[in-house]
């Protein structure tokens, strides 16, 4: 991904898992354009809300006897 935001291929990426965490915030990635957020950056309230409103969906579903979606 480096070589591909050096060079331009790519104009920027936005990152929210990282090979090692914390990361190195010498890493030269961080040079580039990168927008990043540590792995707990999408666990939000409206995420959250989402993830227990599927998991009730699917206990619905098959207390009633049809498989999850």
């Amino acid at each position: 991904m480096e070589w591909a935001l050096s060079s331009g291929t790519i104009a920027g990426a936005g990152l929210d898992v990282f090979w090692e965490e914390p990361p190195d915030p010498n890493d030269p990635l961080f040079n580039l354009n990168v927008l990043a957020t540590p792995h707990v950056g999408g666990s939000t309230d409206r995420s959250m809300q989402g993830i227990v409103a599927g998991v009730v969906e699917n206990i619905q579903r098959i207390e009633a006897g049809l498989p999850p979606p």
